[in-house]
């Protein structure tokens, strides 16, 4: 694993990587500060909310309103995987990362991304790596001519190239992706 990520999500800095689907950007999810700054360098409205990325459900088990959901829900179903689940949030989320009082969390089940949350053991915000509305760029080079030093590490991989992930809201059971 590129230490030189590691270090930077730390540091506040936003980082790329591969990721199921596509190449990502990501900050430290519970840093307020670098989730601004990642969505002010994508361009982004606040209005909109990020994917959360854990490698097991406990690092945001405070997070999630437990009471809320649906007793026959397995949260755990079909992870690692390209899902995304909308749960309900409890009172302990930090606020800039919910939504309607919801959250989008994800266990992925991409190598580099698994490596990297099991090092860096805390939640990581996943978007794509392009100014919102924009296409998504391909490949390190396209990213760092894009982004220059505002993304401070690229880590190395290869994207899955797959769909981007379908989100779930798990009260309603509706597809939102």
């Amino acid at each position: 694993m590129n230490t030189n990520a590691i270090t930077a999500l730390i540091n506040g800095d936003i980082i790329a990587y591969p990721t199921e689907s596509t190449w990502g950007l990501g900050v430290d999810a519970t840093n307020e500060e670098a989730v601004y700054q990642l969505n002010v360098v994508k361009g982004r409205p606040k209005t909109k909310s990020f994917i959360v990325l854990v490698n097991r459900i406990d690092m945001v088990h405070d997070w999630i309103a437990w009471d809320e959901m649906p007793s026959e829900i397995n949260i755990n179903a079909g992870w690692p995987g390209p899902l995304t689940k909308l749960v309900p949030v409890s009172k302990n989320c930090p606020q800039w990362l919910s939504l309607h009082k919801k959250i989008a969390i994800r266990i992925s089940a991409h190598p580099e991304v698994k490596d990297l949350l099991a090092i860096f053991n805390k939640p990581l915000i996943s978007t794509s790596a392009n100014l919102s509305g924009s296409p998504i760029l391909k490949n390190p080079d396209e990213i760092r001519a894009h982004f220059g030093d505002r993304v401070k590490s690229i880590v190395e991989g290869t994207p899955g190239g797959g769909c981007p992930t379908a989100i779930i809201d798990v009260i309603s059971g509706t597809k939102i992706r």
